[in-house]
């Protein structure tokens, strides 16, 4: 249960799907058998809610999209999706990575691994007086706090 916005995204998705002939029901559950059942075993065939906890694009690319994720909760293997998962963490050149990125979301997409209709950002704006803000979650980090600092 991740509040009200999931469950009458859950309502609607069940709705239209009972339209067109299936039998579907929604299954509220707390958010320990979600992580326990969803994140960690895969055991769904549908769900809504929250996707894994990451703070960097490799957070995500690996543990749920690489064939040995622990995240990897639809079981595919593809040794193809592993090679550009690979190639792209160790790029170093910011044209190969945009390159390989773009071609693994062709990929996840044209197989049909992961299809997130809709997704929650986080916008960050702040004021031109604001100096030394350069926000760095790599690894839970919070330390970049410490050196943000107002220009009179």
């Amino acid at each position: 249960d991740f509040g009200k916005a999931y469950l009458d995204h859950a309502n609607s998705i069940n709705v239209e799907l009972q339209t067109v002939g299936f039998a579907s029901k929604v299954e509220i559950v707390n958010r320990r058998t979600f992580g326990e059942d969803v994140w960690l075993r895969g055991d769904y065939q549908m769900f809504v809610g929250p996707s894994a906890p990451v703070s960097a694009p490799n957070g995500y690319l690996l543990p749920v999209l690489h064939s040995n994720g622990v995240w990897n909760t639809t079981g595919h293997v593809d040794d193809e999706l592993d090679a550009l998962l690979e190639a792209q963490a160790v790029s170093m050149d910011g044209a190969e990575r945009r390159k390989l990125i773009l071609e693994i979301q062709e990929r996840t997409l044209r197989q049909g691994y992961r299809f997130m209709p809709a997704s929650r950002i986080s916008v960050w704006a702040w004021s031109p007086r604001v100096r030394d803000f350069h926000p760095n979650f790599a690894g839970f980090e919070y330390i970049h706090w410490s050196r943000v600092w107002l220009d009179g």
